[in-house]
C-alpha cells in the first residue's frame, strides 16, 4: 500500500458557497430595522433611515421630514407605510405611506388616534391599518377607508372588554391575524389567535392542527407557520401555502427562534449565529453558511442575495443565493422509489418495484411502465437493456418494449455488470454469493467461484474494467481474475470493507480507511476528506471531471482532483441520497422514499458550490510519451506559475507561464504514470506512456 503525502497543499481544494461579505455601512452600522420590498432594500441605522438599489453595496439616506427623528416602517403588499412621531413629543405620531416603493410619501394625520406609544401601520384590500402600541392598556387597531380622513376603532373578538387585551396584529395575504392576551391577574397571560378574511368586519378563530400548548402563527403573505408550546417539548411546527386550508408538519427547526418567508415558497429559520432553509420536499432544514458575526436580523432580498444586519460597527453582510438547487423528478411514476436509473440513446430509463419507465425529457416526465414488476437492477448490453428482479434477469431489445427471460435464478441487488458480449450477475447460493457469467451474450454460461470461498469468506461486491474481474472479500482483501474466475490473484488488503467502486480506471474502496486507485487498481492511495468507516453509496463523476460521493448520513462530498481530495458540499437531510448518477448536464440523486431529483452540473459558469479549481486547460496529445503542449484559458494572469505534480503531490516541474496562452513540456525522461498540471486556478491531468 502506497500512503502518499497530503496531495496538492499549493491546490487547496475545496469547495466553497459563495462567501459572505461586509458591506460599507454608514453611521457606525447599528442596524434597528432590515426589509425588503420590490428590489429596495431598506434599513434603520444609528437612528437614521437608509435605502439601497444595488443589494446594499451603497446607500441612501430617506427623510420624510427634518421635524421627524423616529420612523418605523411597515412593508406591506401594496404600499410601505411608515410611522414616525416628532422629535418635539413623546407620543404625537404621523401616518406616512407611500405607493411608489418610498420615492415620495404621503402624510396622514389624524386626532382620533390613541397616542399611548409608537405604533405601526400597513395596508391592506383598501384600507389603510394602524396598531397603536399601548403596554398599559393593550393595543388598539384602527381601520380607515378614505386614506386616513377618518379612522374607526375595531373591535378585536372582544377586545377591550373584561380581561381581553389585543396584543398585536399582522396581515398576510390579504388575512389579518391578532393575537389576543387574556389576562386573569395571575401570573403570565394567556393567547389565543383570531383572524378576519373581511379586513376587520368579523374575527374567528383559526382552523389550526391540534397542540397541547399554545399556538403561535406567523403569516408571511400566503405562507402561514404555526408552532405549538415550546414546554416541556420542543416546539410542533405546521406550514400552509393555501392561507391556513391545510396545514403539512414540518421538523422543528434548529435555530428554534425567528423565520423570514421569502417568495415562493422559501422558509428560513434564523437566530444570532444560525441560518436554515426549509427544503419542504425534502422535509428537512438545509444549513447555510453564517458570517463571523452573530446577527439580528436577517433578509432575502428579491434580487437574489441574503444580508444579515448587526447591532454595533458589525452593520450589514450579504451573500448571493444559491440558485441551483435540486428539484424533483418525478412526475408519472407510479411509485417514488428509484433502483435504479440510466440511459441510453436519447431515452432515461429507471426500474423501480413497479416496473421499467421510460422518459424522453430528460426526467422530467415519466411513462410506458412495463415487466420486470418489483425490479431492482438495470444495465446496458450494448443496445439491449437487462432488468433483474428477485427472481429472474430479463432482456429487451427494443428500448424496453418488450421483455424476455434471459436467466432464471436469484440475483443480487445491485450486482449486474457488462462487458463487450460478456454479462455478470451476482446471484444468491445458499448464504454464499458467486457470479453468473456468459461471455457470448447468453448462448453458454458458467459459474464464477469467489477466491477463497472454500474456507468461508463472502463476497462483497465486484466489478468488471477491461475484461478483468475484481472482487472484495469480506476478509477485507482485493482479488482480481483475468481468466474469469479460473485463478484469482491478491491486490490489496484493505482491512473493512463496505463498499467498491469504480468509474473507468478510477477505482474507489470505503471502509475503515478510504483508498482510490487512479491507473485501474496498480497504485492504491489513500483518499482525503471523507471521515474513515463511513458508509459511501455512490460516487460518480461528471462531464466537467467533478467528482460526487454520497457518504451515509453525512451528506454529499466533492472532489475536483479526481478523488484524492474531497470536500463537504451540502448536506440534503432525510431522506439521504441513496444513488447519484450523472448524464450531460444534469446529475441525479435518488432518495428513498422521495423519488428522483435532478440538478445542473456544477460549471464555472453556475453558481454556488463552485470549485476552486477548474479542469479546462487543454493537454495534447494525451496520453503523451516525449512532449507535450498545455493551453490555459486567456483569462488567467500573466505570471502566473504552472505547476506539474505526480500523484504522490511531488512536485516534478515548476515554470512561469509568461505572456503566451500555450506552453511545450519535454516529459521524454518522466517515468510512466499520471500527473496533474496546474496554471492559475485551472488543473488537468495527464498520463505519461
Amino acid at each position: 500500500m502506497k500512503t502518499p503525502l497530503i496531495l496538492f497543499a499549493l491546490l487547496a481544494a475545496t469547495m466553497l458557497h459563495a462567501q459572505w461579505t461586509q458591506l460599507p455601512m454608514p453611521e457606525g452600522g447599528d442596524i434597528q430595522f432590515l426589509g425588503t420590498a420590490h428590489n429596495r432594500v431598506w434599513t434603520e441605522c444609528s437612528a437614521r433611515n437608509y435605502f439601497s438599489d444595488d443589494q446594499g453595496l451603497t446607500w441612501k439616506r430617506w427623510a420624510l421630514q427634518d421635524t421627524l427623528d423616529f420612523i418605523k416602517m411597515n412593508i406591506s403588499n401594496d404600499a410601505l407605510m411608515a410611522v414616525a412621531k416628532k422629535r418635539s413629543s413623546d407620543f404625537d405620531e404621523t401616518i406616512f405611506k407611500s405607493t411608489d416603493n418610498g420615492d415620495t410619501w404621503q402624510a396622514i394625520f389624524s386626532d382620533t388616534l390613541h397616542k399611548y406609544g409608537i405604533g405601526y401601520a400597513f395596508s391592506a384590500g383598501g384600507y389603510l391599518f394602524f396598531v397603536d402600541v399601548d403596554n398599559s392598556f393593550g393595543s388598539h387597531l384602527y381601520r380607515s377607508s378614505d386614506q386616513g380622513k377618518t379612522w374607526d376603532n375595531i373591535n378585536v373578538d372582544g377586545n377591550g372588554t373584561g380581561d381581553k387585551q389585543l396584543s398585536s396584529v399582522i396581515v398576510g395575504n390579504d388575512i389579518l391575524s391578532a393575537w389576543i392576551d387574556i389576562v386573569d391577574g395571575i401570573g403570565d397571560p394567556t393567547s389565543y389567535q383570531v383572524k378576519s378574511t373581511d379586513f376587520g368586519q368579523t374575527w374567528t378563530g383559526f382552523n389550526l392542527p391540534y397542540f397541547s400548548g399554545a399556538n403561535t402563527v406567523s403569516v408571511f403573505e400566503n405562507c402561514w407557520v404555526v408552532k405549538g408550546s415550546f414546554n416541556p417539548q420542543p416546539a410542533t411546527i405546521y406550514v400552509s401555502f393555501d392561507s391556513g386550508t391545510t396545514f403539512t408538519q414540518i421538523p422543528n427547526d434548529p435555530c428554534k427562534s425567528r423565520l423570514f418567508f421569502a417568495p415562493p415558497n422559501k422558509l428560513y429559520a434564523y437566530d444570532d449565529d444560525c441560518i436554515y432553509l426549509l427544503d419542504l420536499a425534502l422535509q428537512s432544514w438545509q444549513p447555510i453558511p453564517v458570517p463571523p458575526l452573530r446577527f439580528s436580523f436577517f433578509i432575502q432580498a428579491e434580487n437574489g442575495v441574503m444580508l444579515v444586519g448587526s447591532h454595533g460597527p458589525n452593520g450589514v453582510w450579504r451573500k448571493p443565493v444559491n440558485t441551483i438547487s435540486w428539484s424533483a423528478a418525478n412526475n408519472g411514476l407510479q411509485s417514488s422509489g428509484v433502483n435504479k436509473l440510466g440511459a441510453l440513446h436519447d431515452h432515461f430509463f429507471l426500474v423501480n418495484e413497479s416496473g421499467v419507465h421510460r422518459s424522453t425529457d430528460n426526467c422530467q416526465t415519466w411513462m410506458d411502465k412495463s415487466p420486470p414488476e418489483y425490479a431492482f437492477d438495470l444495465q446496458f448490453w450494448g443496445d439491449t437493456l437487462l432488468a433483474t428482479n428477485y427472481e429472474k434477469i430479463y432482456f429487451s431489445a427494443d428500448e424496453g418494449n418488450n421483455w424476455s427471460t434471459l436467466f432464471q435464478t436469484k440475483p443480487v441487488y445491485g450486482k449486474i455488470r457488462t462487458s463487450g458480449d460478456a454479462m455478470y450477475c451476482a446471484i444468491r447460493v445458499g448464504l454464499k454469493q458467486n457470479i453468473l457469467y456468459t461471455p457470448d451474450r447468453g448462448s453458454t454460461s458458467s459459474i464464477i467461484v469467489p477466491p477463497l470461498a472454500s474456507v468461508g469468506a463472502s463476497l462483497l461486491d465486484y466489478f468488471v474494467f477491461q475484461g478483468r474481474i475484481w472482487v472484495v472479500m469480506d476478509i477485507g482483501q482485493v482479488f482480481y481474475s483475468d481468466d474469469a474466475g479460473q485463478t484469482w490473484i491478491g491486490s490489496v488488503a484493505v482491512g473493512d470493507c463496505n463498499s467498491f467502486f469504480n468509474q473507468g480506471e478510477h477505482f474507489f474502496l470505503s471502509g475503515e480507511q478510504f483508498f482510490y486507485s487512479p491507473d485501474g487498481g496498480v497504485t492504491w492511495l489513500t483518499s482525503l476528506g471523507i471521515p474513515a468507516g463511513k458508509f459511501i453509496t455512490s460516487i460518480i463523476n461528471d462531464k466537467n471531471d467533478l467528482w460526487y460521493a454520497a457518504v451515509g448520513d453525512l451528506g454529499l462530498f466533492v472532489s475536483n482532483d479526481f478523488g484524492a481530495n474531497w470536500t463537504f458540499w451540502e448536506n440534503p437531510g432525510y431522506p439521504k441520497v441513496f444513488s447519484l448518477y450523472s448524464f450531460g448536464d444534469f446529475l441525479f440523486a435518488s432518495r428513498y422514499p422521495t423519488g428522483l431529483w435532478r440538478r445542473p452540473v456544477i460549471s464555472s459558469h453556475t453558481t454556488t458550490p463552485q470549485p476552486d479549481m477548474v479542469s479546462d486547460l487543454m493537454i495534447s496529445p494525451n496520453p503523451a510519451q516525449h512532449e507535450l503542449e498545455v493551453e490555459w484559458p486567456t483569462d488567467t494572469p500573466q505570471g502566473s506559475p504552472l505547476f506539474v505534480f505526480d500523484l504522490t503531490g511531488k512536485v516534478v516541474l515548476q515554470t512561469i507561464n509568461g505572456y503566451s496562452s500555450a506552453l511545450k513540456l519535454d516529459i521524454s525522461a518522466w517515468p510512466s504514470g499520471f500527473y496533474i498540471v496546474k496554471v492559475g486556478n485551472h488543473l488537468a491531468r495527464f498520463v505519461k506512456n
